[in-house]
């Protein structure tokens, strides 16, 4: 059972990696919030699809204390890695990363939606742009001479 489980995860991967159609079209925080229930849906959801039959396994051949800790790492191993390769899960660990680094405001979506308020940035769709071109160029102009 766990290898159809595998097979499952490895065929139809694309699907844990993106975010629902639905969410297109649909503003900020709605979308994030939606992306990140799908994300943590889907860690669930392969979490239950490789405990179940290794639980089993592990009742049916009654396993020791240390095989059913290593048996429940490799689920919960399986469920984050499942969260990681999400569209949220991308998105969390590269706006992290960006702001350590000093490259985005640690509240980006409180930043974007400030920015939008003022009239800096206008949102078509699920985007953000900026609102004048001028602008736009005369920061790309700045961050490439740092």
């Amino acid at each position: 059972m766990s290898v159809a489980g595998l097979y499952m995860f490895t065929i139809f991967n694309h699907e844990f990696a993106s975010v629902p159609g639905m969410t297109t079209g649909r503003p900020g925080k709605a979308v994030l919030r939606q992306a990140r229930r799908g994300a943590v849906v889907t860690t669930l959801l392969v979490g239950a699809l490789f405990a179940l039959p290794l639980g089993g396994m592990a009742v049916m051949f009654d396993f020791s204390l240390f095989g059913r800790g290593a048996m429940a790492i490799i689920v919960v191993t399986l469920g984050l890695l499942s969260y990681s390769r999400s569209a949220f899960g991308s998105y969390f660990r590269v706006r992290r990363r960006l702001a350590m680094e000093g490259a985005l405001p640690w509240r980006l979506t409180a930043f974007l939606e400030d920015a939008h308020r003022l009239g800096v940035l206008r949102q078509s769709g699920t985007t953000y742009q900026f609102r004048h071109a001028r602008l736009r160029d005369r920061l790309v102009t700045r961050a490439g001479n740092t």
